[in-house]
């Protein structure tokens, strides 16, 4: 009876902390930019140059990034977390034991959006505000206005971004179906104007 004691603790001590398993406790993040060579950084440190795809490592209220170029104004922008779907499924199946090592480790949470464009002004150059919101609607909705224009028939989403933009939901729908990325797209659809 021990030998299977021992066996089924080792089996579940394997189960827990599902999540930061099957997550892992950093994520890659994707920067893309109106502009090449933007240093992205994190407490000072460069993680990467524009465009580029880095690890991050996953934390509950989520991290602070830099964007910096010569000549440009720099950008602190954050990244959001909310809770994995996985972390669900390891508290339901068990309990305590998992889950209080994927909250320790961070594995619990996931970056989303996981792709970012990084939109710079020239310094001593008026911003396009316009620009800069429809891209920021268009990366922070990417999955639900990609959805949208698959079924065929606009929706919320596409309704907003239609009244964001001054542009035909008919042709929003258009551009977004042929976008295979979410920067990629928040940038065509701001050039448009």
């Amino acid at each position: 009876m021990t030998m299977r004691k021992t066996f089924l603790y080792g089996a579940l001590s394997l189960l827990t902390a599902c999540s930061s398993i099957i997550n892992g406790t950093s994520q890659e993040i994707s920067f893309t930019g109106n502009v090449k060579g933007i240093k992205i950084k994190q407490n000072g440190v460069v993680l990467c140059s524009v465009p580029c795809k880095t690890l991050i490592d996953r934390a509950k209220n989520g991290t602070v990034l830099t964007a910096e170029k010569e000549g440009f104004q720099s950008e602190e922008f954050s990244l959001r977390t909310k809770l994995s779907f996985v972390f669900w499924g390891n508290i339901t199946s068990f309990g305590p034991f998992g889950s209080t090592t994927d909250a320790t480790v961070g594995g619990m949470w996931t970056y989303a959006p996981s792709e970012y464009f990084v939109d710079l002004s020239e310094i001593g150059a008026q911003k396009n505000t316009k620009q800069r919101e429809i891209r920021h609607f268009v990366t922070t909705n990417y999955a639900a206005l990609k959805a949208e224009a698959a079924k065929g028939n606009s929706g919320e989403y596409l309704d907003s971004l239609e009244k964001l933009s001054g542009l035909a939901v008919k042709k929003l729908k258009e551009d977004i179906s042929k976008c295979s990325d979410a920067p990629t797209c928040a940038n065509k659809i701001a050039e448009e104007l």
